[in-house]
C-alpha cells in the first residue's frame, strides 16, 4: 500500500467532469479518480474547512461513529475494474475492525473530516498511478509516446488550472462548482 493524499479538485477539461488527484507522499506519481459534482463539493469543503449551517451527509456519518465510539483507521483506493476505482472503508470499533466497501469519493470525503488516512493498493498504483517521470522530458521515446506526454500534461495543467473553484457559498451554504 502507498499512502496518498488529496493533492488538487479539479475539472477535467474535456469532460467538464470533477476529479479528484491523490498524490503519493513523495510526490512520485498522482491518481486521478473522476467523482460527481456533490462529491467534488463535499471534498472541497472539507478540504479547505468550511462550516455550513446544516450538517451533510459525511458531517452526520462522523457524528453517528463518534457516538458508537468508532474510530476510522484508514482509507483503501483497492481496487480497479472497467474504469471504475473501488475503496474499503477501515473503521475501529473496540477490539473489532470493520471493512466497509465504498466509493472513493465518499471514503476521501470521510476521511478528510476525520484526519484518516489515505492509501492506494499496490496493484491500483501499477495500473492507474501516473509517474511523474512519464511527464517528464526523454529525448529517447518516440514522437507518439512525446505526443501522449503533451497531451497529459495538458490535462494536468487543464485541471490544476480549474483547482480554483469558486469558493463564495451561497445562502443555502452550498459551494458553486
Amino acid at each position: 500500500m502507498r499512502e496518498v493524499y488529496v493533492r488538487a479538485v479539479g475539472v477535467n477539461p474535456d469532460s467538464q467532469t470533477p476529479v479528484i488527484l491523490l498524490q503519493e507522499e513523495d510526490g512520485s506519481g498522482i491518481l486521478p479518480i473522476g467523482v460527481g459534482h456533490a462529491e467534488a463539493q463535499a471534498i472541497m469543503v472539507a478540504l479547505k474547512d468550511i462550516e455550513l449551517p446544516r450538517p451533510i451527509s459525511y458531517d452526520l456519518m462522523k457524528k453517528v461513529m463518534n457516538s458508537f465510539d468508532a474510530s476510522p483507521e484508514k482509507v483503501i483506493v483497492n481496487d480497479l475494474k472497467d474504469g471504475t476505482f473501488y475503496a474499503r472503508f477501515i473503521v475501529r470499533h473496540g477490539d473489532e475492525q470493520l471493512t466497509f466497501d465504498a466509493r472513493p469519493s465518499d471514503s476521501i470525503a470521510m476521511a478528510l473530516r476525520t484526519d484518516t488516512p489515505i492509501y492506494i493498493a499496490d496493484e491500483v498504483a501499477h495500473r492507474a498511478l501516473v509517474r511523474k517521470e512519464i511527464v517528464q522530458e526523454d529525448e529517447n521515446v518516440t514522437e507518439e509516446v512525446k505526443e501522449e506526454r503533451e497531451q497529459f500534461r495538458d490535462f494536468v495543467d487543464d485541471v490544476f488550472e480549474n483547482v480554483e473553484i469558486d469558493e463564495e457559498i451561497d445562502s443555502e451554504g452550498e459551494e458553486e462548482l
